[in-house]
Parts: structure tokens; sequence; C-alpha cells
């Protein structure tokens, strides 16, 4: 989904992310991936979660769709640090 956002970003199923995208959307998506230990697997879930959201606000603006908030905010709540 961040290859549909980037400026002159092209979508191919290519897995030549660094090419692909910005260092920004790169070093972000890093945040996105982790370690198999429960916290590092839930803070990253967590960061996929939170970056999903907005690219799918960006979408919903751009393209005039309707987003199940409250079905955001429960994913979101079960993937914060307690639960």
């Amino acid at each position: 989904m961040p290859r549909v956002f980037s400026p002159g970003s092209i979508l191919t199923p290519s897995r030549a992310l660094e090419a692909d995208l910005p260092p920004t959307d790169i070093e972000r998506y890093a945040t996105t991936t982790g370690a198999l230990t429960p916290d590092a697997l839930r803070t990253a879930a967590a960061n996929s979660w939170h970056w999903s959201r907005e690219l799918a606000a960006e979408a919903a603006d751009r393209w005039g769709t309707h987003l199940p908030l409250g079905l955001h905010e429960e994913i979101a709540e079960a993937l914060s640090p307690g639960e």
C-alpha cells in the first residue's frame, strides 16, 4: 500500500522495496517487522497497524470510501501494551 501513495511510484509485485519507496517509507517499514519475541511482535504489529490506518484514511479521502472506525479502534486497542 505505501507504493500507492509514494510520488512517482508504480504498482508492481517487485520485491525491490529499496528502489520503489523513499528512504522515510523504508525506515518506517522496518519498524513493522521484529524479532520473534512477544514484545517485539506486539510493537511491530502495532506499528504496522498504525501505518495501515494512515494509508487507509488517505485512500478513503482520495476515493471517497467509508472506513470501519469502530473496528479500527478495537484492533488498535488489542495491539496496545498491557492487553
